[in-house]
């Protein structure tokens, strides 16, 4: 499927609703991705960001949605859970693991750093066309986060990134959805134009809030002139009847 606006569309969904605890996270109308987006999905911790990476993968199945993957590869980096079924390119992965000095010994013996570089590389050498990331700067040291951020810059691969790191979001995106008062919110450009679209957006209101005040103020004081008159103008008339 083809956007004739930005090209090849790998996922949508129509109508879902996100919910936690009998509380809605996200409803959506209509959301979509196309080929070469880098977006980072932000919002406030627990919004639901990592549950729409969760419907976008199939790991969360809504039996009322819409869902077109177009047969798309989804490659799934978890904070927690089960990354081990990700078949990766097995040179490439151990260039990667060279590459971030990670050393082959248990998985469960390796510290939090290593572990996030071991399922770094698995990721990033996997056949799969659409990179999922949650949080993937996490126990990362600040060499090895450049280097995660230069790659995925460079990479001409379609990702979706949730992070609050903002130094990750404006190296590396394209596209920001922000997720805030039940909507996925779609913004272009980095997570620095995301702010000053989102800080233009703002002044709009308060202008336009302004206006409304301003309109409002302007006819409840032609409203009390137009009663006044009209009183002044029904004494004229009483007093007149009284004279007769």
């Amino acid at each position: 499927m083809r956007d004739k606006r930005v090209g090849v569309v790998l996922f949508t969904i129509i109508h879902a609703s996100i919910s936690y605890n009998d509380k809605k996270l996200i409803d959506i109308n209509k959301l979509s991705f196309f080929e070469r987006d880098k977006i980072g999905i932000v919002g406030k911790n627990g919004s639901g960001k990592t549950s729409l990476l969760k419907i976008i993968s199939g790991d969360l199945v809504f039996e009322n949605s819409q869902i077109d993957r177009q047969n798309t590869e989804f490659i799934f980096l978890k904070q927690s859970g089960n990354n081990a079924l990700i078949q990766e390119n097995y040179q490439e992965f151990d260039e990667l693991l060279s590459k971030l000095q990670v050393f082959k010994v248990e998985f469960e013996h390796m510290s939090g750093g290593e572990k996030q570089k071991y399922l770094l590389s698995k990721i990033l050498s996997s056949y799969g066309k659409v990179l999922l990331l949650d949080e993937p700067t996490t126990y990362l040291d600040i060499e090895t986060k450049k280097w995660l951020i230069e790659y995925l810059k460079r990479i001409d691969t379609t990702m979706l990134i949730v992070s609050h790191d903002r130094e990750l979001l404006d190296g590396v995106c394209n596209k920001i959805w922000e997720i805030e008062h039940e909507q996925v919110n779609e913004y272009h450009g980095n997570f620095n134009s995301f702010l000053n679209q989102k800080e233009s957006e703002k002044r709009k209101h308060v202008t336009e809030y302004e206006k409304y005040i301003s309109e409002k103020d302007r006819l409840l004081e032609s409203l009390k002139i137009k009663q006044n008159l009209a009183s002044k103008m029904s004494n004229v008339t009483e007093k007149k009847k009284i004279d007769l």
